[in-house]
């Protein structure tokens, strides 16, 4: 009996260490295997993603490209698109084509189980220039996080690893964890337009009224959490020559509910409550002449912090009868009607957000 004992407690024993990850402090506590189908069905359309990251952090080719891509920053945050291994000729053939066919057709099965068409799924690593400084990065196995819902209350979101393609618990895992230990982040990119191009601000050489000088008040009002990234400020606005109605209202963004990008802005300096961006944003480039209509007298606005899928949308209600909406996690920084004549010197202090129009 006592032999029967000691093979179960070993076996169990056995199985535990499976999952656990050596290059992880004690104060995260590993668990063991997690079973995927008591998880949310959001957190599995993900999953196949962090399985994705898994094998380029296993492969020492394929985290070299990942790194090399992650360094350009291309749209101003530590992150690459999970494309990258599929529109490099030069990887795909050296590679064999197969990694980059699996990548494809993994990022097509999301695009269909997410019901967002165009979306771009990323890597994006926090703290990546503090970690590269320090000589962290690449040295230990990183932890997977997914942002596949709104912001954690606690700032603690849960982390995963892989034992034996088998996926674990990794704990709950914290920013100031991240701050000294590799954490991969799978999300959705915010900046990127459906052919997975950086979308622009719109700004332009002459316009007749500009957002401007923009700040965001500081620790409190950031509404972004850390595995966000850079705060993704949007802007939908409209305009009409009738005040506080929706009939005949002249929609002028470049895409429904996610705007137009005002300005990206990294949280470090959004900490700064005294942080000012000039900004030079188009918010219309001719009252008398623009989006083919004329002698626009009303501008309706949203100013938001933009959050891509799986966020849902909220209401900017203007009266009983009239409201937009806007897509985002949190609510907006800004809303208001603005008459034409009111446009010049437009002054915003309020909440979480100033900035003038010019």
């Amino acid at each position: 009996m006592k032999t029967i004992k000691l093979i179960r407690f070993s076996f169990m024993f056995l199985f535990v260490i499976s999952c656990m990850n050596e290059s992880i402090k004690p104060k995260i506590d590993p668990s063991s295997e997690i079973n995927q189908e008591s998880l949310s069905k959001t957190t599995q359309t993900f999953l196949p993603l962090a399985s994705l990251a898994w094998e380029v952090h296993s492969n020492p080719d394929y985290k070299i490209l990942l790194y090399s891509e992650i360094a350009k920053k291309f749209d101003g945050d530590a992150n690459a698109l999970l494309n990258i291994f599929t529109n490099n000729e030069s990887f795909a053939r050296y590679s064999g084509y197969e990694f980059s066919n699996k990548v494809s057709t993994t990022l097509v099965d999301f695009n269909i189980a997410s019901g967002e068409k165009f979306a771009h799924p990323q890597i994006y690593i926090p703290f990546y220039d503090e970690l590269k400084a320090n000589g962290m990065l690449g040295v230990k196995d990183p932890v997977i996080v997914l942002r596949d819902g709104p912001p954690s209350n606690d700032g603690l979101y849960q982390g995963y690893t892989y034992k034996n393609d088998r996926l674990c618990d990794r704990g709950m895992i914290s920013e100031e964890f991240a701050t000294e230990n590799e954490v991969w982040v799978i999300s959705i990119n915010e900046r990127v337009d459906q052919s997975g191009n950086l979308r622009n601000a719109r700004q332009e050489t002459y316009t007749q009224s500009i957002i401007d000088r923009l700040t965001i008040k500081g620790s409190s009002c950031l509404k972004e959490d850390w595995v966000g990234g850079n705060l993704e400020v949007n802007v939908i606005r409209w305009f009409d020559n009738i005040s506080q109605t929706s009939t005949g209202a002249r929609f002028y963004s470049d895409g429904a509910a996610d705007g137009d990008r005002v300005a990206n802005v990294s949280r470090k300096s959004a900490k700064k409550s005294t942080t000012q961006w000039n900004l030079n944003f188009d918010f219309i480039t001719g009252w008398n002449t623009d989006a083919t209509y004329t002698n626009l007298e009303y501008a309706y606005y949203v100013i938001f912090e933009y959050d891509p899928w799986p966020a849902g949308t909220s209401d900017a209600v203007f009266s009983s009868s009239f409201s937009y909406e806007y897509r985002s996690y949190e609510g907006y920084y800004d809303k208001n009607i603005i008459h034409r004549n009111s446009a010049d010197n437009y002054d915003v202090n309020v909440g979480c957000i100033s900035w003038v129009m010019d």
